[in-house]
């Protein structure tokens, strides 16, 4: 009879958590949503978003939550409008127990800004991927102008750089390339304000102190070129000192030919 009982236990212990479940799912999803809980990563520094940003956004496109039924709140639909809002890298949207709403964003991270012959303007996340300027907030990143006439294009910077075809039309893969070492490097951050484009194709970089420009040509070599361009910092412009010079040229191998004022 033991035996009997027991098994007789364990056929009906999940029937009637399932039962439990599915009357505690009926219930809920009659609950009426009256909160939304927000949360916002600021941690790479970018205050594109807010709270109001987004609860707006919600209901101009008609999926705020809040005063519906649980039943009748999609969390996927109001996923793709956060995921469609273009300062935003990653989103996701869940339902609590006590019958609110959540929602965690992710913002996009740019690390320079394009401003191509045409006057247009975007910025190139760090993922490689373009963005378009905001309308909220100007974060102060790396600046790139002169000629170039770069479209605003769907492809990374990643897939640009794998199709010979895309190489050959655009220079986002080089942009971010030169951004990226740029932006990772404290020493280099602090002392490169902008690129410029010149005509040829060659890239100019634009110093914080000094008065002085320095020919980087492309970005083949560009962690040597960085290298012995330090190296002269270092060792060269701090005996001489910083404006003495009108170009440091670093096109060629393993020397630097510097032109005086």
């Amino acid at each position: 009879m033991k035996r009997i009982l027991n098994i007789v236990f364990w056929i009906a212990l999940p029937v009637t958590m399932l039962i439990m479940l599915g009357f505690v799912s009926g219930s809920q999803s009659e609950l009426v949503c009256n909160n939304v809980s927000i949360s916002i990563d600021h941690s790479n520094g970018m205050m594109f978003l807010n709270n109001e940003l987004l609860i707006d956004k919600l209901k101009q496109t008609h999926v705020y939550p809040v005063g519906k039924k649980f039943k009748e709140i999609k969390v996927g639909e109001i996923e793709q409008v956060l995921l469609n809002i273009s300062e935003v890298q990653d989103a996701e949207v869940y339902k609590t127990i006590d019958g609110n709403i959540g929602i965690s964003v992710t913002q996009r991270n740019p690390i320079v800004r394009v401003l191509n012959l045409n006057g247009r303007q975007f910025y190139i996340d760090d993922r490689g991927y373009q963005m378009p300027i905001s309308e909220h907030y100007y974060p102060r990143v790396l600046v790139v102008n002169g000629y170039i006439s770069e479209p605003f294009v769907e492809e990374s910077a990643y897939e640009i750089a794998s199709d010979s075809s895309l190489r050959a039309g655009f220079k986002t893969d080089d942009v971010f390339a030169m951004a990226s070492y740029i932006s990772n490097d404290p020493f280099w951050s602090a002392q490169i304000q902008e690129i410029y484009f010149e005509p040829s194709g060659d890239m100019e970089l634009i110093p914080v102190v000094g008065d002085h420009r320095i020919i980087f040509g492309d970005t083949t070599h560009l962690e040597a070129k960085f290298n012995k361009l330090k190296v002269f910092y270092q060792e060269g412009l701090r005996k001489t000192g910083w404006n003495l010079y009108d170009t440091i040229n670093l096109k060629y191998k393993d020397q630097i030919v510097c032109s005086r004022k």
